[in-house]
């Protein structure tokens, strides 16, 4: 009886995937030869070493609308925020039940990471470990023009920053 080898499963690949407003496909020198002086040698390497792909197109002209929607396959405002941007402490937009390309990933034996701007909104945590800002509505989101400033302002000022963040 001859002996076989057990079957060997090809290595997952990287993902990396970068979401930077405003940027465009001419924003990577590697995709943009008349880029001039500014260059991008780091992302020009992870195309050279891997696929780059040309022709995404966003729902949404901001962020946070363009962020769940690339996190969750769902189109952009199939959420409770239809129009502006989520900002400072505002409640998760993603629902905890939803899945997310994040998870999708975990599921097929990845580890998943975010780095940078995020405007989707997390649970912040008081002292008492309660959210400090499940109160909050989404009219407090444009805080910045005017709208209940002293309330989102109390929300900061309750946060206790040692506990986790969910989100």
């Amino acid at each position: 009886m001859a002996a076989t080898a057990a079957p060997v499963s090809p290595e997952k690949p990287n993902i990396v995937l970068i979401l930077a407003d405003d940027m465009g496909i001419d924003s990577v020198s590697a995709n943009n030869a008349a880029m001039g002086p500014l260059k991008t040698p780091h992302i020009d390497r992870l195309i050279s070493q891997g696929m780059n792909f040309t022709d995404a197109h966003s729902g949404s002209a901001v962020c946070t609308p363009t962020r769940y929607g690339l996190l969750t396959g769902r189109y952009c405002w199939r959420t409770r925020l239809k129009k502006a941007v989520l900002w400072s402490w505002g409640a998760p937009l993603i629902k905890p039940e939803r899945l997310t390309v994040a998870e999708l990933l975990q599921q097929q034996g990845y580890t998943t990471g975010m780095v940078g701007k995020w405007h989707l909104g997390m649970t912040w945590f008081d002292k008492e470990g309660k959210p400090a800002n499940a109160h909050l509505e989404l009219t407090d989101a444009s805080f910045r023009e005017g709208n209940c400033p002293e309330r989102v302002a109390a929300v900061g000022r309750n946060i206790d920053f040692t506990r986790a963040v969910r989100g």
